[in-house]
């Protein structure tokens, strides 16, 4: 570690390194070999559930590396994420874990929850990311090599247990707290979930057809809303023809160019639930033009910092101040490189969307805060109307896009899934009440979900300062009655040495004495 990473030695306490601990990767274990047999297996992927799968040797398909009670099992993969374990007391069953885990054998004098505790501190997560092979997530591996040469604080014995034991407590009342915020987090996402769905249920506010009947006035039914936006998505289409001719130089020779638009199909209303009064349903493709985007050949080397015009990729929607408008870009073009490309530049308020591969799990949708292309993996809705387009991003806030991917190995979102979604159309003044509310609403949704956002934040940095303080000996009382931990590491070093002593006696036995070489007969 740099100067910035070292440790004041607190008295009694030795320095040491994790070599001590003799970082490595247990024995190979087949368990096909045994297929009847029961493992306990550790696995990264069961890491986050806290306990180990129990299997058949069948039901295992790869070599295991063995280890036993008490090991500190540290993943290789990601150091970022910093994910320790401690085998568990032994449970009659064989105990292997998967080979991305570097081990910690259990050592005399050294408890395995005070090393476990040790690496789960961000220095060390820190340490270890800054020394991995690889870049970027799953490609990151650290080897048991690096992890040998981390400089390890060794208290002693008595004081490694009343350090243990005070991390425990705090961390039960901390753990007991992060729980808490995490239920009000998920509460609050089912609370934004029902007040979606209230909105387009017509549950939110009052109906347009209630408030009426109430003031004793005619109002128009979103049927008759629905009519005039057709008109003018027809006309929107057909003016955006006439556009492109005028580009290209070449004037429509008649009005057959108009019989080519293809009017978007309606719900078969026979088969949807009945909506509220006043209420019709619509498609997406009947309030909105869907457009995937593009990735020209040579647009990468067109793109630079700054420009006239955005092209956004999905990682941009991560980008802070794009949480909902879209105003951030790592990527921008001038107008005529993208006429040139032939890249379609969509209008502000286009809704934006993943539409190719894991991305579409993060169900992210934004909105278009200004004219912008975006590329292959992104798909977009423009609204036909502005009147309508407050209503149609909230209803589509409510859908689930993975619910909407084809199915494969790369899930991917087609125009065929999006077109014919089925929207519950109100009346245009109440859409505007709806938009409203749910906005009132989630406002303050929002400020909660921040606050609970933050206290999880402090909870994480408290952990670390806990860590921090038990392993500059200042967390626990220190005892002068505790056997100081220099005298721990010589009894260490000692039986460490000892052992490799009787292993090469046993390896000498194995081999026999050594014979002296036959003398070499002169020549005549």
């Amino acid at each position: 570690m740099n100067n910035a990473d070292s440790i004041d030695l607190a008295r009694g306490w030795a320095m040491t390194t994790l070599a001590a601990l003799r970082p490595a990767r247990g024995g190979s274990v087949d368990p096909r070999k045994q297929p009847g047999g029961s493992f306990e297996l550790y696995s990264v992927t069961n890491f986050p559930l806290g306990k180990p799968e129990i299997l058949k040797g069948s039901e295992i398909g790869s070599n295991k590396q063995a280890v036993g009670p008490g090991t500190v099992l540290m993943c290789g993969i990601n150091p970022r994420i910093n994910r320790v374990w401690v085998v568990s007391k032994n449970s009659g069953m064989t105990q292997i874990a998967s080979t991305e885990w570097i081990s910690f054998p259990p050592t005399a004098g050294i408890l395995p929850e005070y090393v476990c505790y040790f690496l789960q501190q961000n220095r060390i997560r820190d340490y270890l990311s800054r020394r991995a092979s690889g870049v970027g997530g799953s490609l990151m591996r650290v080897k048991a090599s690096t992890c040998a040469d981390l400089p390890f604080p060794l208290a002693p014995f008595g004081e490694q247990r009343r350090i243990v034991e005070e991390i425990d407590k705090q961390f039960t009342r901390l753990e007991a707290g992060v729980g808490a915020l995490k239920r009000v987090q998920a509460n609050l996402k089912r609370y934004r979930a029902a007040v979606l769905k209230a909105a387009v249920e017509g549950r939110l506010v009052p109906t347009e057809a209630e408030l009426a009947r109430r003031e004793g006035r005619p109002y128009e039914p979103a049927s008759e809303l629905l009519k005039r936006v057709l008109t003018q998505r027809r006309a929107r289409w057909e003016a955006a023809q006439l556009a492109k001719f005028r580009a290209s130089s070449k004037g429509p020779k008649d009005d057959k160019s108009k019989s080519r638009y293809q009017e978007p199909h309606s719900p078969d209303s026979a088969c949807l639930p009945e909506v509220r009064e006043g209420w019709t349903w619509a498609a997406v493709s009947q309030l909105g033009f869907v457009g995937s985007g593009q990735t020209p050949k040579g647009v990468d080397q067109r793109v630079r910092p700054t420009g006239e015009t955005p092209w956004f990729k999905v990682g941009d929607m991560n980008r802070a101040g794009n949480e909902r408008y879209m105003v951030e870009a790592a990527s921008w073009i001038c107008a005529s490189d993208a006429a040139e490309l032939g890249l379609h530049i969509h209008p502000a308020g286009t809704i934006i969307f993943p539409k190719r591969g894991g991305a579409i799990a993060t169900n992210k949708k934004r909105i278009l805060a200004r004219p912008s292309g975006y590329d292959l993996n992104t798909m977009g809705v423009t609204p036909v109307v502005e009147n309508v387009a407050g209503y149609l991003w909230w209803w589509f806030a409510g859908v689930d896009l993975s619910t909407l991917g084809d199915g494969s190995n790369v899930p991917q979102i087609n125009h065929g899934d999006i077109e014919p979604l089925r929207v519950p159309l109100p009346p245009l003044a109440e859409q505007h009440r709806i938009v409203a509310e749910v906005e009132r609403r989630l406002s303050v949704i929002d400020e909660l979900e921040m606050q609970v956002e933050a206290n999880l934040k402090r909870a994480e940095r408290l952990r670390q300062a806990i860590l921090k303080r038990a392993f500059e000996g200042k967390l626990v009382p220190q005892d002068p009655n505790d056997e100081p931990a220099s005298v721990l590491l010589e009894r260490i070093c000692a039986q460490r040495a000892a052992q490799h002593g009787e292993a090469r006696n046993v390896a000498k036995k194995r081999v026999g004495p050594t014979r002296p070489k036959p003398a070499a007969h002169a020549r005549d």
